[in-house]
């Protein structure tokens, strides 16, 4: 949590519950390897799956509020 409550301190996310923004990461570093692994997502994304997590990281990231 010290990342997110710094990034709180700093302005570069909305205050909220470190513990929240946590939670909302883990389900979708989870939820995109599950549906990789299964090939679910074949033929729609990057096959390279370095790639795929940080287009989705960053798309997460540049999305989260903003104080």
């Amino acid at each position: 949590t010290n990342a997110v409550e710094a990034a709180q301190r700093d302005g570069t996310w909305a205050d909220g519950h470190p513990e929240g923004f946590l939670v909302a990461a883990w389900a979708l570093v989870h939820g995109l390897s599950t549906l990789y692994t299964a090939g679910r997502l074949a033929g729609r994304v990057p096959a390279d799956p370095a790639l795929l997590a940080r287009q989705i990281t960053d798309l997460f990231v540049d999305h989260l509020p903003r104080s």
